[in-house]
Protein backbone atom coordinates (compact mmCIF):
# COMPACT_ATOMS: atom_id res chain seq x y z
CA UNK A 1 0.00 0.00 0.00
CA UNK A 2 0.91 3.25 -0.63
CA UNK A 3 0.12 6.65 1.49
CA UNK A 4 -0.45 10.13 0.82
CA UNK A 5 -0.97 11.84 4.66
CA UNK A 6 -1.67 16.11 5.02
CA UNK A 7 1.36 17.65 6.65
CA UNK A 8 0.42 17.61 10.23
CA UNK A 9 0.79 13.35 10.45
CA UNK A 10 4.68 14.50 9.89
CA UNK A 11 4.60 17.57 12.02
CA UNK A 12 3.11 15.26 15.09
CA UNK A 13 5.08 12.72 14.44
CA UNK A 14 1.96 10.66 14.03
CA UNK A 15 1.70 6.82 15.33
CA UNK A 16 -0.22 5.89 12.24
CA UNK A 17 3.39 5.94 10.64
CA UNK A 18 4.74 3.52 12.55
CA UNK A 19 2.03 1.11 11.38
CA UNK A 20 1.93 1.85 7.56
CA UNK A 21 5.50 0.44 6.66
CA UNK A 22 7.88 2.84 4.22
CA UNK A 23 5.58 3.13 1.19
CA UNK A 24 4.09 7.01 2.24
CA UNK A 25 4.46 10.54 1.25
CA UNK A 26 3.09 13.87 2.48
CA UNK A 27 1.20 16.60 0.91
CA UNK A 28 2.00 20.17 0.98
CA UNK A 29 0.91 22.46 4.10
CA UNK A 30 -1.70 24.34 1.58
CA UNK A 31 -3.09 21.15 0.37
CA UNK A 32 -4.30 19.99 3.79
CA UNK A 33 -8.27 18.95 3.78
CA UNK A 34 -10.53 17.19 6.28
CA UNK A 35 -11.11 14.73 3.99
CA UNK A 36 -9.46 11.16 2.87
CA UNK A 37 -9.72 8.71 0.04
CA UNK A 38 -8.77 4.88 -0.25
CA UNK A 39 -8.88 2.99 -3.13
CA UNK A 40 -8.85 -0.81 -3.64
CA UNK A 41 -9.98 -2.95 -6.16
CA UNK A 42 -13.39 -1.28 -7.55
CA UNK A 43 -13.91 0.67 -4.71
CA UNK A 44 -13.62 4.11 -3.82
CA UNK A 45 -13.82 5.31 0.40
CA UNK A 46 -14.33 9.15 0.64
CA UNK A 47 -14.41 10.48 4.04
CA UNK A 48 -15.07 13.67 5.23
CA UNK A 49 -14.48 15.52 8.49
CA UNK A 50 -11.52 13.73 9.64
CA UNK A 51 -9.67 15.38 12.00
CA UNK A 52 -5.77 14.41 13.20
CA UNK A 53 -6.93 11.73 16.91
CA UNK A 54 -10.45 12.22 16.46
CA UNK A 55 -11.29 8.59 14.63
CA UNK A 56 -14.08 7.40 17.04
CA UNK A 57 -14.92 10.45 18.62
CA UNK A 58 -18.02 12.44 17.80
CA UNK A 59 -16.30 13.56 15.24
CA UNK A 60 -19.44 13.51 12.43
CA UNK A 61 -17.51 11.40 9.71
CA UNK A 62 -19.17 11.26 6.27
CA UNK A 63 -17.99 8.12 4.87
CA UNK A 64 -19.13 7.42 1.43
CA UNK A 65 -17.91 4.07 -0.50
CA UNK A 66 -18.25 4.03 -4.63
CA UNK A 67 -18.09 0.88 -6.14
CA UNK A 68 -17.02 1.25 -10.00
CA UNK A 69 -14.44 -0.39 -11.46
CA UNK A 70 -13.31 2.46 -14.14
CA UNK A 71 -13.64 5.11 -11.41
CA UNK A 72 -11.29 3.55 -8.66
CA UNK A 73 -8.89 3.28 -12.06
CA UNK A 74 -9.13 6.65 -12.44
CA UNK A 75 -8.61 7.71 -8.92
CA UNK A 76 -5.91 5.16 -9.09
CA UNK A 77 -4.17 7.21 -11.77
CA UNK A 78 -4.98 10.33 -9.91
CA UNK A 79 -3.44 9.10 -7.05
CA UNK A 80 0.19 8.10 -8.84
CA UNK A 81 0.11 11.79 -10.41
CA UNK A 82 0.30 13.31 -6.54
CA UNK A 83 2.59 10.28 -5.48
CA UNK A 84 4.94 11.36 -8.51
CA UNK A 85 4.94 14.58 -7.36
CA UNK A 86 5.38 14.95 -3.74
CA UNK A 87 7.98 14.65 -2.03
CA UNK A 88 9.20 11.98 0.56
Amino acid sequence: MHHLFDFEVKENNHPILKHVGKDYKFLPKKYATTSGIDIFGDRVNIMHNQFLGKVGTNANITFTVIVNHNLAESFRTWFKFMWDFCPK
